[in-house]
């Protein structure tokens, strides 16, 4: 979760459109002494902590591509403000902070990556 950690404190000195929407990206692989199933229920608990604080968050799972059966949290904001201020609510909340120490304590999966996404606004 350090690179969680990491990830948001960057995003403070990135430029980006103010207007733009943006996406945060955490891929997660389950433990194998896990079930997929198990681990998804714990990263939707996750998803409704970010969804209490006003973001469109949902849980998806790759099935093709370089990392097959890696849980997916996604996460939707209107504008980077709103990415931020969310961000730092979450942060911030006893919920998620006994979340992810929950995860962290019993291995149920192990983020793999997270990426920031901006939407390019393309000319007509």
């Amino acid at each position: 979760m350090n690179k969680l950690i990491f990830l948001l404190l960057l995003t403070c000195f990135l430029q980006v459109d103010a207007n733009a929407d943006v996406l945060m990206e955490y891929a997660f692989k389950p433990s194998d002494a896990v079930s997929s199933t198990k681990a998804a229920e714990q990263l939707s608990e996750a998803a409704a902590i970010w969804k209490q604080h006003g973001a469109k968050a949902s849980v998806w799972e790759t099935k093709a591509g370089d990392e097959p059966d890696h849980l997916i949290l996604m996460i939707h904001f209107k504008n980077f403000k709103l990415y931020r201020q969310t961000a730092d609510e979450v942060m911030a909340d006893t919920a998620y902070v006994h979340w992810k120490d929950r995860v962290q304590t019993t291995g149920a999966m192990a983020l793999v990556s997270g990426d920031l996404l901006s939407r390019l606004i393309e000319k007509k």
